[in-house]
């Protein structure tokens, strides 16, 4: 098994916790976690300065949090205009 799916099993289901309790929409929640592991296999697959270490929960966790954020602001931003 691939380690990036070893990765998804171990996390997922607490990190898309995490992600909801900042988003409060199931769907947004699992987008943002979906997105961070893709940002993984990306830099894994180009090479990237951290492509030979697994990332650590916190890592995960900041992740997770700084795309939930991103979310936020662009929810707010699209109820100003």
């Amino acid at each position: 098994m691939a380690m990036i799916e070893l990765l998804y099993q171990k996390f997922y289901r607490q990190l898309y916790l995490y992600a909801l309790t900042f988003v409060g929409d199931e769907d947004e929640a699992k987008d943002t976690v979906s997105e961070v592991f893709a940002d993984i296999c990306k830099t894994w697959s180009t090479g990237g300065a951290d492509s030979h270490r697994q990332p650590s929960a916190s890592f995960l966790y900041k992740s997770t949090r700084n795309r939930c954020l991103d979310r936020l602001r662009r929810r707010l931003l699209a109820g100003a205009v």
